[in-house]
C-alpha cells in the first residue's frame, strides 16, 4: 500500500494519458502535457517497488529456515520439493501485493488508455508488474542461498534495489558505451520495458530524454521482455536449487 500511495506524490495530474498537442490523429486535439516525464516517474516506481518487494519476501527466508531444511531432508525432504513450494508460497504474495500497488496507482492516476497490445493496457501493466515481483522473489531466494546468517542478506537486498533502480532505464538515459548492455542482466530492466509498452510510453510522452526503442508497443518487445523475465527466473531457479543440493546433510 505504502508503494502504491508514492505513485500519487509524483507532480502532475495527465497520469498515464499525457498526449502532445502536435499529434494529428486526436480529434480534437488534447492540450500538451504539463510534465512529460510524468509517466516515465510513475512507472519507476511501480517497477522498483516491484522489485524490492520481491526480494524483501524472500531475501531472509532460506537462510532463517536453513537448519531445520537440512534435518528435514535428512529424513527424506527433496530440495526441488522444498524449492518448489517456496516458489509457488511466495508468487502468489507477490502477485496479490503487486495487484495492491497497481490498483492504488489506478485509482489515484487513472487508467492507461493506450499500449496493451494484446490485452488491455491496465491488464498489460499489471502482468508486467506483477511479473518482475515474481522473479524478483527468485533474487531473494537466490541471495538467501548463498549468503551464511540473516544478517548478511540484508546489505545485498540495498545493494540489488539501487542498481536495478540506476540500470532500470527509467530514472535516465542509459547512452554510455556498454551501460544499455549492461542492464540487460537486470530483472528492472526487462520489467520497464513490458511495462512501457503496456502503456505505449513513447507515445504518452515523447519528450522524454529516453529513447529507448524497445518501449514501443508491439506483440514482439513484449514477448521479449517477458521471455528473458523467464529465463532470468529460470537461471536464478538453478543457481538457488544448487545451493540447496550442496547444503550439508
Amino acid at each position: 500500500m505504502v508503494l502504491g500511495l508514492l505513485t500519487l506524490v509524483i507532480p502532475g495530474s495527465d497520469g498515464f494519458n499525457a498526449k502532445m498537442a502536435a499529434d494529428p490523429n486526436l480529434i480534437p486535439p488534447r492540450p500538451a502535457a504539463k510534465d512529460p516525464v510524468e509517466a516515465v516517474q510513475i512507472l519507476v516506481v511501480l517497477v522498483v517497488g516491484a522489485a524490492f518487494m520481491g526480494a524483501a519476501l524472500t531475501m531472509r527466508d532460506l537462510v532463517g529456515e536453513r537448519d531445520i531444511f537440512e534435518r528435514e531432508r535428512a529424513v527424506g525432504l527433496r530440495p526441488g520439493a522444498y524449492l518448489w513450494a517456496k516458489v509457488v508460497v511466495f508468487f502468489c504474495t507477490a502477485i496479490l501485493q503487486s495487484a495492491v500497488m497497481v490498483a492504488i496507482t489506478f485509482a489515484g492516476r487513472g487508467l492507461p488508455h493506450r499500449g496493451g497490445p494484446l490485452v488491455p493496457p491496465p491488464v498489460a501493466l499489471f502482468v508486467a508488474i506483477a511479473a518482475l515481483a515474481c522473479v524478483s522473489t527468485l533474487v531473494g531466494l537466490a541471495i538467501s542461498a548463498a549468503v551464511r546468517s540473516q544478517e548478511q542478506a540484508m546489505p545485498p537486498l540495498v545493494i540489488i534495489i539501487m542498481v536495478q533502480l540506476v540500470f532500470c532505464g527509467g530514472l535516465f538515459a542509459l547512452d554510455k558505451p556498454g551501460l544499455q548492455q549492461l542492464s540487460w542482466i537486470f530483472p528492472s530492466y526487462w520489467g520497464y520495458v513490458a511495462s512501457a509498452g503496456a502503456v505505449d510510453l513513447r507515445t504518452i510522452n515523447p519528450d522524454a530524454t529516453q529513447k529507448v526503442s524497445l518501449w514501443q508497443t508491439s506483440p514482439a518487445h513484449a514477448g521479449l521482455a517477458l521471455g528473458v523475465l523467464l529465463v532470468i527466473a529460470m537461471i536464478l531457479s538453478v543457481f538457488t536449487y544448487s545451493r540447496l543440493r550442496l547444503t550439508k546433510r
